[in-house]
């Protein structure tokens, strides 16, 4: 269990890779929140994900949405892993650069 005790928020958790990045990252352990802007397809996922013995939840979020964003990570308690599909990318580019700004990292560096 490589993620035990982590968090992780997996945009596009709904289908396709994100859904299987949101089961992976629970069979290894990880709290993960299954984020899609497909409420009901997030919720199902999450569903099942609980039913195999892991822990999620699901939530709904337009990933170019900075308000919603900052929601999700509060909602969720911080995050450990953080997977993006798509547009969200934007967000996780940002989200490094200020996390290495806080760090002391240089810009090329992963948090």
């Amino acid at each position: 269990m490589r993620l035990k005790d982590k968090v992780a928020i997996v945009t596009g958790g709904a289908h396709g890779m994100g859904e299987a990045e949101a089961r992976l990252f629970a069979a290894e352990g990880a709290k993960v929140n299954v984020a899609d802007i497909l409420e009901t397809e997030a919720q199902r996922v999450a569903a099942n994900i609980r039913a195999s013995g892991g822990e999620a939840m699901a939530a709904k979020i337009e990933v170019t949405s900075e308000p919603e964003w900052r929601a999700l990570i509060a909602e969720t308690g911080g995050v450990s892993p953080l997977s993006c599909r798509g547009v969200s990318s934007l967000y996780c580019a940002y989200r490094r650069k200020t996390d290495n700004r806080s760090s002391g990292k240089s810009g090329g560096e992963v948090a």
